[in-house]
């Protein structure tokens, strides 16, 4: 269970002494508009670091103990524990808590309340953790084909649901929020609201034909009621998944399957690698259709591609006067050099 700090200072009494723990709830008086899942996401590592930092203080930690030396022990403790997927500790959750950290950095320094000389953040030069551009490549389509296989079969829930993830690349909690009313297949496209997407921002994400006739079967084969509101992929009470749940669905499919690292989230990674490979992709279009909010996203998600047509890449010899210039006129130009 993750605390919640629930002191108030003036920002008068926002000195170094005061309580870290209220520097941290001051931070989301002042984040007021994050996305609750977001807003979970920092607390849950605001809190940890806390945490930490009062177990090494031997006290309740201060806004002034906040400081990129501490900040790095953690990061560094951060990184040797061990998660489900990488038993020798996660680099990601080792980035996350570093982002999350240094946004509280910037936080104090906007405001006067913690600051280097110089009015930046004291947390200025930590750094994020390094992530390793392979840890989470897509799924081969031996894999993938091994996924669906074990996810029942053509028109039951769990299958359209991989089948769905896997032609848009939407996120687990925007997978288990779907109502019927948000699917279109005369369009072929599903539209994300912005209650449920990651950033708030709603977005509409197309998909393939094949596709929407699996979606169309799982529909027609499915028993629960047709109100808009239904979600589409319902307990079997017809109630809506709660989040824990739903991934329990993906975790069922990777035992089955015995595709060790697959999970939702590869699936996110699997289709917008798939999305690139189109004739004509575009990374704007990929962009919009993904719900990122930074370029830098993208790029970790779509990976490396070789060229389809080398013919088209940038030529930087494409002027013919000078490659059709005489040798002797090349080596007089070298001389005048």
């Amino acid at each position: 269970m993750h605390r919640t700090f629930t002191t108030v200072l003036r920002r008068a009494d926002m000195k170094p002494d005061a309580p870290l723990a209220v520097a941290i709830e001051s931070f989301f008086r002042a984040n007021f508009d994050l996305a609750p899942k977001t807003e979970r996401w920092y607390r849950s590592n605001l809190t940890a670091f806390h945490d930490w930092a009062a177990t090494v203080r031997g006290r309740e930690p201060q806004i002034g103990d906040l400081d990129k030396q501490l900040v790095d022990a953690y990061l560094k403790a951060r990184m040797t524990q061990p998660t489900r997927k990488y038993p020798k500790g996660s680099p990601f959750t080792t980035r996350a808590a570093a982002v999350s950290l240094k946004r509280l950095g910037s936080f104090l320094a906007q405001d006067g309340i913690l600051a280097d000389p110089f009015g930046n953040s004291v947390l200025k030069h930590v750094k994020r953790t390094k992530l390793d551009e392979d840890v989470r490549q897509p799924l081969s389509d031996a894999d993938l084909s091994r996924i669906l296989a074990a996810a029942g079969g053509p028109g039951t829930r769990d299958y359209a649901i991989l089948i769905l993830a896997a032609g848009t690349g939407l996120r687990l909690n925007e997978l288990r929020e779907l109502r019927l009313a948000d699917l279109d297949l005369d369009d072929r496209s599903v539209t994300v609201r912005p209650e449920t997407s990651k950033f708030g921002r709603g977005r509409t994400v197309h998909f393939h034909d094949a596709v929407g006739r699996e979606l169309d079967r799982y529909l027609r084969e499915s028993r629960f009621g047709v109100s808009p509101d239904a979600p589409l992929f319902p307990t079997r009470t017809g109630d809506r998944f709660r989040l824990e749940s739903f991934a329990k669905i993906f975790e069922r499919v990777r035992k089955r399957s015995g595709v060790t690292r697959f999970s939702a989230h590869i699936l996110r990674h699997t289709w917008a690698t798939a999305f690139m490979r189109s004739p004509n992709a575009s990374l704007l279009e990929l962009k919009r259709q993904g719900g990122w909010a930074r370029w830098e996203m993208v790029e970790r998600y779509s990976h490396a591609i070789p060229p389809r047509d080398r013919s088209a890449l940038p030529n930087p010899l494409h002027k013919t006067d000078f490659v059709q210039m005489p040798f002797s006129a090349q080596n007089r130009l070298s001389v005048v050099r």
